[in-house]
């Protein structure tokens, strides 16, 4: 064995919940490949889309966070002490050092927005109103959601803690953030760094007046509370089981929104069912690819290379067999169409096979969304494939994971799970091949009793009993036991 290939980051943020949904309790160290398993309803697309909701809540700030006004109309606090060091070590490269009340106001004021705006992603990506419905039937104390990010290469160890209780008439959300003495910053835009900079000398400046000395303290502290939220998260995109039926229903469904939105706001009994934020999302993204501006590459043929390009020619030279095509119809509705390879004109996708139009929307994400850094979430990656194509998906899958795409694998499948202790294993005797250990996570979901809930627990490797235990052995040794007990019976 060489054993000489190298992490592509390991661990980027563990999250553990308690009394949510059906979940009594878990933790999920989330990895550059991470795979949920395990029974039906026991969870798995519930903590995936709470994995959803946070990532994309990041960034909280804005102009009406009420807890940065108290902040500035407390008099006994006395701030800003170092934003002029902040902004320099911010140009220098050098991590943001942090005074003691300069990390008690920071906390206080990410608290109050984080509360907020968690409360509101979180009740949208599942379609709720209320924190009652995201409280594990059966538990009184309601739910709480742990989130630590470790220190790493692109960002630093902060954590938060959110509670909601809302079995009875009202509804009370907590938040709990608990920052470092220091802040290494890492910006997505390289153009933010400069305007930050620019954006906190202004006001620096402006500060010299007293009369502009408590409206500049909001500002700085607004300005440099958005910049210090981009290291807690990431963008994430969410492909749902069943994206074939959907794409189908497409354009039929969001007819029936479009038709029926001016009726939902006045009527409760709209006939219009209430959508999860999660395939609201997944919707209005193939919507948006009609608009050439939203997206990585335009009908104009122009492009902003995004890493997901080169991936998703990979799923249609190695998987589908064909190229998927995106037109854009007179009212700038997205038209998909797939060419097989050989063939002169595209096939509807009404007309393309079950296989196809499951694995169109991911080559359509991969193309036009999905960048480094970002999270890919996909659901039942093995729908409609033949095991072949299976494991073949879970090898591309690593190679997404090793371009810098965060991939979350749902499954029920047993050659993904047989494909992924290869993955590693091969990483063990290939230098550049497969994935280290510490960059893939297996997490089962499993209910030992329905009224106390699901619990989570890792699946360790062990190349000794053959990679990762799939637990469907205990299914193949039933059948077999049932096949010898006819068989026997016939002789």
């Amino acid at each position: 064995m060489n054993g000489t290939a190298k992490s592509i980051g390991g661990t980027y943020a563990a999250l553990s919940v308690k009394n949510f949904g059906p979940i009594a309790k878990g933790k999920v160290e989330l990895r550059p490949l991470t795979v949920f398993t395990g029974h039906s309803n026991t969870g798995k697309s519930w903590f995936a889309s709470l994995v959803y909701a946070l990532l994309n809540s990041r960034n909280p700030i804005g102009r009406g966070i009420p807890e940065i006004d108290e902040i500035a109309d407390d008099s006994s606090i006395s701030f800003p002490e170092s934003p002029k060091s902040w902004s320099m070590d911010i140009e220098l490269g050098k991590p943001v050092q942090f005074s003691a009340s300069d990390r008690r106001i920071f906390m206080r004021a990410l608290e109050g927005s984080y509360r907020k705006c968690r409360r509101e992603e979180i009740l949208r990506c599942f379609g709720l109103f209320q924190s009652k419905d995201l409280i594990r039937k059966g538990s009184d104390s309601g739910f709480g959601v742990d989130i630590e990010f470790p220190a790493g290469k692109n960002h630093s160890q902060f954590n938060y803690k959110l509670r909601a209780r809302g079995r009875k008439r009202s509804e009370e959300w907590s938040c709990e953030v608990d920052l470092p003495d220091s802040l290494d910053m890492v910006f997505e835009n390289p153009n933010f760094l400069p305007e930050y900079h620019d954006t906190i000398q202004a006001y620096l400046v402006q500060s010299a007046s007293d009369e502009a000395a408590s409206y500049n303290k909001v500002n700085i502290l607004r300005e440099s509370l958005r910049a210090f939220s981009l290291f807690g998260g990431g963008k994430a995109w969410y492909l749902p089981a069943d994206r074939g039926g959907i794409i189908h229903a497409h354009q039929v469904v969001v007819g029936a929104l479009i038709q029926n939105a001016p009726a939902i706001g006045l009527d409760q009994k709209s006939p219009v069912a209430a959508m999860s934020g999660v395939l609201a999302d997944f919707l209005q993204s193939l919507v948006t690819l009609a608009d050439e501006g939203a997206v990585g590459r335009g009908f104009g043929g122009r492009s902003r290379k995004i890493t997901g390009e080169s991936l998703a020619r990979q799923i249609e030279g190695n998987i589908i067999g064909g190229l998927v095509k995106l037109e854009k119809t007179e009212v700038k509705y997205p038209r998909f169409s797939w060419t097989p390879h050989g063939w002169k004109s595209p096939l509807a996708l009404a007309n393309a096979s079950s296989m196809v139009t499951e694995l169109v929307p991911l080559v359509l994400f991969l193309r036009h969304f999905v960048d480094k850094g970002h999270v890919l979430i996909l659901e039942e990656p093995e729908a409609h494939l033949h095991p072949k194509l299976q494991v073949e998906i879970v090898r591309l899958a690593a190679e997404w994971a090793r371009a810098g795409i965060r991939v979350i694998l749902i499954t029920h499948s047993e050659w993904v799970l047989y494909e992924l202790s290869n993955v590693v294993g091969q990483s063990l005797h290939d230098v550049g091949k497969g994935l280290l250990q510490n960059d893939v996570g297996l997490w089962r979901f499993h209910m030992e009793n329905e009224n106390a809930g699901s619990e989570i627990e890792e699946i360790k490797f062990d190349l000794e009993d053959g990679g990762y235990d799939t637990g469907f052995m205990d299914v193949a040794a039933e059948q077999h036991n049932i096949w010898a007990n006819i068989a026997g019976d016939d002789e």
